[in-house]
């Protein structure tokens, strides 16, 4: 795959296209989630931590959904989604970065939210 690949499929997430957004998304507010899912099961007796790794894990997969999702709608935004599909290009070629890349984001912002819970231990 031709690392062209990937910086089209980067442009086409608005959540990538600032300092300031990467930090909105990926860092405040699932910490923000994670303070009010917190604040939630403050009188439960359960335990912290499992609803804390809870929450980690569902920001993770909810981030990797929502970067496909962005950037497919992008593609169907700017009129080539259907043209794509009209080729049907292999999984490698179109689906592939797509899944990598939110992978990867989604693995740097689960690492960072498990570090201030490891910290917080």
């Amino acid at each position: 795959m031709k690392p062209s690949t990937y910086r089209v499929v980067l442009s086409s997430i608005y959540n990538l296209s600032g300092l300031q957004i990467i930090l909105l998304h990926y860092f405040a507010l699932p910490l923000i989630s994670l303070i009010m899912f917190l604040l939630i099961a403050f009188d439960s007796h359960q335990s912290y931590s499992r609803i804390l790794l809870g929450t980690i894990t569902t920001s993770g997969i909810a981030t990797s959904m929502g970067i496909v999702n962005a950037s497919s709608v992008y593609d169907q935004n700017i009129g080539i989604y259907d043209d794509i599909l009209s080729i049907r290009p292999r999984f490698s070629k179109y689906w592939l970065p797509k899944l990598i890349i939110a992978g990867v984001v989604s693995a740097i912002e689960v690492l960072i939210l498990a570090g201030d819970f490891i910290s917080s231990q």
